[in-house]
Protein backbone atom coordinates (compact mmCIF):
# COMPACT_ATOMS: atom_id res chain seq x y z
CA UNK A 1 0.00 0.00 0.00
CA UNK A 2 1.05 3.17 -1.09
CA UNK A 3 1.97 6.44 1.61
CA UNK A 4 -1.38 8.20 -0.75
CA UNK A 5 -3.83 5.59 -0.01
CA UNK A 6 -2.62 4.66 3.84
CA UNK A 7 -3.48 8.61 4.22
CA UNK A 8 -6.97 8.15 2.63
CA UNK A 9 -7.93 5.23 4.46
CA UNK A 10 -6.62 6.89 7.79
CA UNK A 11 -8.95 10.33 7.21
CA UNK A 12 -11.89 8.18 6.56
CA UNK A 13 -11.49 6.35 9.44
CA UNK A 14 -11.70 9.67 11.48
CA UNK A 15 -14.85 10.81 9.70
CA UNK A 16 -16.84 7.53 10.04
CA UNK A 17 -15.37 7.79 14.32
CA UNK A 18 -16.80 10.95 14.23
CA UNK A 19 -20.17 10.53 12.66
CA UNK A 20 -20.66 7.21 14.60
CA UNK A 21 -20.07 9.72 17.98
CA UNK A 22 -22.07 12.85 16.80
CA UNK A 23 -24.91 11.55 14.82
CA UNK A 24 -26.66 10.08 17.55
CA UNK A 25 -26.19 13.11 19.96
CA UNK A 26 -28.56 15.15 17.28
CA UNK A 27 -31.32 12.58 17.10
CA UNK A 28 -31.25 12.31 20.90
CA UNK A 29 -31.92 16.01 21.58
CA UNK A 30 -33.03 17.38 18.17
CA UNK A 31 -32.92 21.69 18.11
CA UNK A 32 -36.37 23.63 17.88
CA UNK A 33 -38.46 20.25 17.71
CA UNK A 34 -41.85 20.44 17.68
CA UNK A 35 -43.68 17.34 17.54
CA UNK A 36 -46.87 16.97 15.17
CA UNK A 37 -49.99 18.94 16.22
CA UNK A 38 -48.46 21.06 18.30
CA UNK A 39 -49.68 25.02 18.01
CA UNK A 40 -47.50 27.85 19.09
CA UNK A 41 -48.91 30.66 21.45
CA UNK A 42 -47.23 34.28 20.21
CA UNK A 43 -48.72 37.04 22.36
CA UNK A 44 -48.70 39.89 20.46
CA UNK A 45 -49.08 43.25 22.47
CA UNK A 46 -52.41 45.89 21.07
CA UNK A 47 -49.42 49.07 22.96
CA UNK A 48 -47.86 50.89 19.56
CA UNK A 49 -44.53 50.65 19.00
CA UNK A 50 -42.38 53.73 19.74
CA UNK A 51 -39.36 54.67 19.71
CA UNK A 52 -38.58 57.05 22.47
CA UNK A 53 -40.36 56.68 25.83
CA UNK A 54 -41.85 60.16 27.05
CA UNK A 55 -41.58 60.88 30.74
CA UNK A 56 -44.19 63.16 32.21
CA UNK A 57 -42.75 66.11 34.39
CA UNK A 58 -42.77 65.56 37.85
CA UNK A 59 -45.22 68.35 38.35
CA UNK A 60 -47.86 66.62 36.27
CA UNK A 61 -47.39 63.61 37.99
CA UNK A 62 -47.42 64.94 41.28
CA UNK A 63 -49.91 68.17 41.95
CA UNK A 64 -48.24 70.76 43.67
CA UNK A 65 -49.58 71.62 47.75
CA UNK A 66 -51.49 74.62 48.36
CA UNK A 67 -49.31 76.70 49.81
CA UNK A 68 -46.58 76.18 47.33
CA UNK A 69 -49.40 77.42 44.47
CA UNK A 70 -49.44 80.57 46.79
CA UNK A 71 -45.85 80.79 47.29
CA UNK A 72 -45.57 81.04 43.24
CA UNK A 73 -48.68 83.34 43.12
CA UNK A 74 -46.67 85.87 45.02
CA UNK A 75 -43.46 85.47 43.56
CA UNK A 76 -45.45 86.46 39.52
CA UNK A 77 -47.55 89.09 41.71
CA UNK A 78 -44.04 90.64 42.64
CA UNK A 79 -42.59 90.40 39.20
CA UNK A 80 -45.45 92.38 38.09
CA UNK A 81 -44.72 94.83 40.62
CA UNK A 82 -41.48 95.37 39.78
CA UNK A 83 -42.22 95.76 36.59
CA UNK A 84 -44.56 98.17 36.89
CA UNK A 85 -42.48 100.50 38.96
CA UNK A 86 -39.56 100.28 36.48
CA UNK A 87 -42.06 101.70 33.70
CA UNK A 88 -43.05 104.55 36.11
CA UNK A 89 -39.57 105.23 36.89
CA UNK A 90 -38.62 105.29 33.29
CA UNK A 91 -41.75 107.61 32.51
CA UNK A 92 -41.19 110.00 35.05
CA UNK A 93 -37.27 110.52 33.72
CA UNK A 94 -38.67 110.95 30.37
CA UNK A 95 -40.77 113.66 31.49
CA UNK A 96 -38.42 115.53 33.32
CA UNK A 97 -36.05 115.12 30.54
CA UNK A 98 -38.66 116.83 28.21
CA UNK A 99 -39.23 119.20 30.81
CA UNK A 100 -35.79 120.22 31.16
CA UNK A 101 -35.66 119.99 27.56
CA UNK A 102 -38.87 122.49 26.81
CA UNK A 103 -37.37 125.38 29.89
CA UNK A 104 -34.09 125.37 28.12
CA UNK A 105 -35.82 126.02 24.58
CA UNK A 106 -37.84 128.71 25.90
CA UNK A 107 -35.22 130.90 27.58
CA UNK A 108 -33.31 130.20 24.22
CA UNK A 109 -36.17 131.91 22.81
CA UNK A 110 -36.72 134.36 24.69
CA UNK A 111 -33.01 135.62 25.00
CA UNK A 112 -32.75 135.22 21.08
CA UNK A 113 -35.95 137.85 21.25
CA UNK A 114 -34.64 139.95 23.44
CA UNK A 115 -31.22 140.44 21.41
CA UNK A 116 -33.56 140.55 18.18
CA UNK A 117 -35.51 143.71 19.74
CA UNK A 118 -32.19 145.17 20.58
CA UNK A 119 -30.61 144.89 17.54
CA UNK A 120 -33.98 145.86 15.81
CA UNK A 121 -34.31 148.94 18.06
CA UNK A 122 -30.83 150.26 17.83
CA UNK A 123 -29.96 152.88 15.89
CA UNK A 124 -26.65 152.83 13.99
CA UNK A 125 -24.46 155.26 14.37
CA UNK A 126 -23.41 157.31 11.91
CA UNK A 127 -21.05 160.37 10.95
CA UNK A 128 -23.85 162.81 10.58
CA UNK A 129 -25.43 161.62 14.11
CA UNK A 130 -21.99 162.28 15.95
CA UNK A 131 -22.53 165.76 17.76
CA UNK A 132 -19.39 167.88 17.36
CA UNK A 133 -18.75 168.07 20.87
CA UNK A 134 -19.94 165.77 23.90
CA UNK A 135 -22.53 167.24 26.44
CA UNK A 136 -21.38 167.83 29.55
CA UNK A 137 -21.32 165.11 32.27
CA UNK A 138 -20.21 164.77 35.51
CA UNK A 139 -17.14 162.91 36.89
CA UNK A 140 -15.36 160.44 34.80
CA UNK A 141 -15.28 158.86 31.34
CA UNK A 142 -13.18 156.08 30.61
CA UNK A 143 -11.56 156.47 26.47
CA UNK A 144 -11.39 152.98 25.50
CA UNK A 145 -9.73 152.95 21.62
CA UNK A 146 -10.09 155.20 18.95
CA UNK A 147 -10.95 154.47 15.24
CA UNK A 148 -9.98 156.08 12.15
CA UNK A 149 -13.44 153.90 10.39
CA UNK A 150 -16.52 154.37 11.41
CA UNK A 151 -16.67 150.83 10.98
CA UNK A 152 -14.80 149.82 13.25
CA UNK A 153 -16.14 151.98 16.05
CA UNK A 154 -19.55 151.08 16.16
CA UNK A 155 -18.61 147.29 16.12
CA UNK A 156 -16.58 148.04 19.42
CA UNK A 157 -20.16 149.82 19.87
CA UNK A 158 -22.66 147.10 19.59
CA UNK A 159 -20.03 144.45 21.94
CA UNK A 160 -20.31 147.67 24.77
CA UNK A 161 -24.42 147.26 24.58
CA UNK A 162 -24.56 143.71 24.18
CA UNK A 163 -22.45 143.48 27.27
CA UNK A 164 -24.74 146.06 29.49
CA UNK A 165 -21.97 148.81 29.22
CA UNK A 166 -23.63 152.31 28.30
CA UNK A 167 -21.44 153.64 25.71
CA UNK A 168 -21.10 156.01 22.95
CA UNK A 169 -18.86 157.45 20.19
CA UNK A 170 -17.38 160.98 20.19
CA UNK A 171 -16.31 162.63 16.92
CA UNK A 172 -13.04 164.41 16.64
CA UNK A 173 -12.97 166.84 13.54
CA UNK A 174 -9.35 168.05 13.83
CA UNK A 175 -7.96 164.73 14.19
CA UNK A 176 -10.68 162.59 11.76
CA UNK A 177 -11.13 159.81 14.58
CA UNK A 178 -14.16 157.85 16.70
CA UNK A 179 -13.08 157.62 20.11
CA UNK A 180 -15.15 154.63 21.58
CA UNK A 181 -16.29 155.83 25.33
CA UNK A 182 -18.25 154.72 28.21
CA UNK A 183 -19.68 156.86 31.33
CA UNK A 184 -20.36 158.94 33.06
CA UNK A 185 -18.94 157.42 35.94
CA UNK A 186 -19.54 158.76 39.40
CA UNK A 187 -16.77 157.12 40.87
CA UNK A 188 -13.08 157.24 40.30
CA UNK A 189 -12.74 153.30 41.55
CA UNK A 190 -15.85 152.46 39.16
CA UNK A 191 -14.23 153.95 36.41
CA UNK A 192 -11.20 151.99 37.11
CA UNK A 193 -12.30 148.19 37.71
CA UNK A 194 -14.41 148.52 34.61
CA UNK A 195 -11.08 149.86 32.45
CA UNK A 196 -9.45 146.70 33.76
CA UNK A 197 -12.03 144.22 32.77
CA UNK A 198 -12.32 146.02 29.87
CA UNK A 199 -9.05 146.47 28.57
CA UNK A 200 -8.55 142.49 29.65
CA UNK A 201 -11.96 141.83 27.60
CA UNK A 202 -10.90 143.59 24.19
CA UNK A 203 -7.13 143.57 24.66
CA UNK A 204 -7.18 147.59 25.12
CA UNK A 205 -5.17 150.29 26.91
CA UNK A 206 -8.11 152.55 28.16
CA UNK A 207 -7.88 156.03 29.91
CA UNK A 208 -9.88 156.95 32.50
CA UNK A 209 -10.77 160.86 32.52
CA UNK A 210 -12.65 163.17 33.89
CA UNK A 211 -15.78 164.76 32.31
CA UNK A 212 -15.97 168.31 31.54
Amino acid sequence: MDLISKYRLIGASIWLGLLVIIVPSWYSDPVNFQPDGAVLQHNKSTLPVIEQPFRLPAQAIEPRTDAEQQREAIKLDMASVAASEESQRKQQALDKLSETLASLNKDDAEKSAAKQAHVENKTPVTAKSIAPKEAASPQWILRLSSFSDIKDANDLLGKLDLWGYEAKIKYFEKSKVYSVRTGPYFSRAKADKDKAKLDKMLRTNGVVVESR
